[in-house]
């Protein structure tokens, strides 16, 4: 690798290669957690793809996506909120139009699943690419 010095070209250090690759590394992962905080999808459709996935009965998703009930791993999720947060959170999902890609429900879901949900599954379930 090269860098221009008073206008000429000369070859970087050992010592800033590595620190210019470790800023690439850095900016990729910071460019991923932006499109991860960025990135939702309609309740429906995730509802659709967590039946589809099998994190979710298809009874569970309809249910949901007509916001008459919470599926059971997002009620056991709520159910480990202190009392006072219980209400809001359960009309929280029941009411929610989009489901965000760094959600707390996103995240318990991926924790609670056998095996478990990796960030890049769940990347790819949001279509964050």
């Amino acid at each position: 690798m090269k860098k221009y010095v008073n206008g000429e070209q000369v070859k970087l250090t050992a010592e800033e290669e590595r620190a210019f690759n470790l800023a690439q590394v850095g900016s990729e992962a910071r460019a991923v957690a932006d499109k991860r905080n960025a990135t939702s999808i309609t309740r429906a459709a995730f509802a659709i793809g967590a039946a589809n996935a099998k994190w979710i009965t298809e009874t569970e998703a309809e249910d949901w996506g007509a916001g008459v009930a919470i599926p059971k791993i997002a009620a056991a999720a709520i159910a480990t909120l202190p009392e006072s947060e219980r209400f809001v959170m359960r009309m929280s999902v029941r009411t929610r139009q989009n489901i965000w890609r760094n959600d707390a429900l996103v995240l318990v879901l991926m924790a609670a699943q056998k095996p478990k949900v990796t960030a890049e599954q769940m990347d790819k379930f949001f279509g964050v690419g």
